[in-house]
């Protein structure tokens, strides 16, 4: 009887280790399965996609390639919150590559943590101190104390329709605000969903001026700009009085794939007789295929147009350039590199051609308060150079992404890009002269009081 029992038991156990073993094989399978997915999205730059699967991979075991790639995931979709805490375990592991300590670096200073930042950034130069843009963000952390507000008075607002997506590049046009953005468009026949962030593609919307920093319900700008399952964004606006047409450039993703089967994102021009109705979308002249070109802007007079590309010759990362019309046939000459006074080593961006002649722009890699600030600068008329860019500082730049400002035809009031808000792009309103407009509204109000009691 004893005899039996043990076996019995010895049978309950071996029951139990079995079931054991096939539920840690089990897991062990599940796991491999979501890494092994996670890295196929990785390969495909399907960031957004990527990082559930890498969060259920790494739930078990911590397997440091894979946390490496989660933190890159993380960067890449702009979540420096979430990658922080990743990254500081990366950095204090023996396994941790030169490259490591600069992304922590640059992470730190996109979460408003200069002082810590800069540990790591000299950590980083010791084992490469050829890096340029390294010891340019360096040196950035150390003159944010010297930034002053390059405006006296302003008074920022959120825009009203601002989503839980990236709302961007802000433009005002015919009584209208028109914008970028990624939200949910609804339930639409063949739509896809954009790899990089899982959303919906960006397209171009528009919002009505009712009064004042109140707008209508935004809408879809124009089905003949907008395409399905290509994102679409940056428009930017030039009346020709002359010939009496519209012109609007923005970006889009190429018609035609490159050789590494990308559909790059190129520069698009259209044109219209009443401002609304769009004909000839086509690419500018100068774009190439298996180049990007991005954040067109074009000047008060439209003989000038600006833009974002990581083209080569330039100063590194994406750099600013400058194409000039040819009035003889109405084409844009070869593009030229602003040059090392306004473009790094790192990125820069969203240019925005002033009425005044000045260029305002957005940086990672001058003096700034973390991620993208935003600059001005303009051309010394004696010298034909930029001066040398100057930050707008608070309430502008935060330590978030600060980016792509425009201004109204007033030259006072206008509109800007941030993260600071949630960690998603909104669009935020700015007044630099309240009191002023606050004062001009009271007087006519005065005034028109005065004539009704006249009356």
């Amino acid at each position: 009887m004893r005899k039996r029992t043990f076996i019995s038991n010895q049978i309950t156990i071996a029951l139990y280790i079995t079931c054991l073993c096939c539920c840690f094989s089990f897991s062990s399978f599940a796991q491999n399965n979501a890494l092994d997915k996670a890295n196929e999205l990785y390969k495909d730059k399907s960031y957004a996609k990527a990082i559930p699967h890498y969060v259920k991979g790494l739930e078990d075991r911590k397997r440091f390639s894979s946390m490496v790639k989660l933190a890159n995931c993380y960067r890449m979709t702009n979540q420096m919150a979430l990658a922080e805490p990743i990254l500081a375990e990366i950095v204090q592991s023996d396994k941790a590559k030169p490259k490591a300590f600069l992304d922590y670096g640059k992470t730190l200073i996109s979460n408003g943590k200069c002082e810590e930042a800069k540990i790591w950034l000299t950590r980083y130069l010791d084992l490469e101190p050829t890096d340029k843009d390294a010891k340019e963000r360096l040196m950035a952390c150390d003159k944010i104390k010297d930034i002053k507000p390059y405006f006296d008075k302003v008074v920022v607002t959120a825009f009203d329709h601002n989503s839980n997506a990236d709302d961007s590049s802000p433009i005002f046009y015919n009584n209208q605000i028109v914008f970028s953005s990624d939200r949910n468009q609804g339930t639409k026949l063949l739509k896809q969903k954009a790899g990089t962030t899982d959303r919906d593609f960006l397209k171009i919307y528009s919002s009505s001026i009712q009064n004042e920093n109140n707008f209508s319900k935004p809408s879809s700008f124009s089905s003949k700009v907008n395409e399905l399952n290509k994102n679409t964004a940056s428009p930017t606006f030039w009346k020709d009085t002359v010939n009496q047409i519209t012109e609007i450039y923005f970006v889009r993703n190429s018609f035609v794939a490159t050789k590494k089967k990308e559909y790059n994102l190129q520069l698009f021009r259209g044109v219209s007789s009443n401002g609304e109705n769009w004909k000839k979308v086509e690419p500018v002249n100068f774009c190439i295929n298996e180049q990007n070109y991005m954040h067109p802007s074009i000047s008060p007079s439209g003989d000038t147009l600006y833009f974002v590309s990581p083209k080569g010759g330039g100063e590194g990362g994406v750099d600013i350039y400058l194409s000039t019309r040819n009035k003889r046939d109405n084409t844009w000459r070869k593009p030229v590199n602003l040059g090392s006074t306004i473009n790094t080593s790192a990125h820069e961006g969203f240019p925005y051609a002033h009425t005044d002649g000045k260029l305002y722009f957005c940086s990672k890699g001058h003096a700034g308060f973390g991620g993208f600030d935003v600059f001005v600068t303009e051309m010394d008329k004696a010298t034909g150079r930029w001066t040398t860019p100057i930050n707008l500082g608070s309430p502008f730049n935060s330590a978030a992404d600060d980016f792509s400002i425009c201004f109204k035809k007033d030259g006072q009031s206008g509109a800007f890009t941030s993260s600071r808000e949630g960690g998603d792009d909104d669009i935020f309103l700015f007044d630099l002269n309240p009191d002023e407009r606050i004062m001009t509204s009271a007087v006519k109000e005065e005034t028109n009081s005065s004539e009704e009691d006249q009356k």
